[in-house]
């Protein structure tokens, strides 16, 4: 009969000597890493269960389409009014870029 014991392995010794070996050993601590693994996801398990949402998943995917419309709607607002690409030149072309690009072709 055993008389010094290992909860986290449920393993039975003769004596400490054999108790303090087996502590050192690999199996002993991949059981202490997957007992208390095995405790937090017990725990998360409890907090999920035990959480009253306000409101249902269903709702939620709701809340978040109507949010991306509502951005790509602000997108649709912020782009320039006019598609005629030489007027989209004419307005990008304007600043210290439209400057150099001036005097490069004159220089050439």
């Amino acid at each position: 009969m055993p008389t010094v014991t290992c909860n986290a392995c449920n393993a039975g010794f003769d004596d400490e000597e054999q108790q303090r070996l087996h502590y050192r050993s690999e199996w002993h601590r991949y059981n202490l890493k997957r007992k208390v693994k095995l405790e937090q996801g017990l725990q998360m398990l409890t907090i999920f269960k035990s959480h009253e949402a306000e409101t249902t998943i269903l709702e939620d995917f709701d809340f978040y389409e109507q949010r991306e419309k509502a951005l790509q709607e602000n997108r649709r607002q912020q782009q320039p009014a006019s598609t005629d690409p030489q007027k989209l030149l004419d307005t990008k072309a304007k600043g210290p870029v439209a400057d150099i690009s001036d005097a490069f072709s004159k220089a050439v």
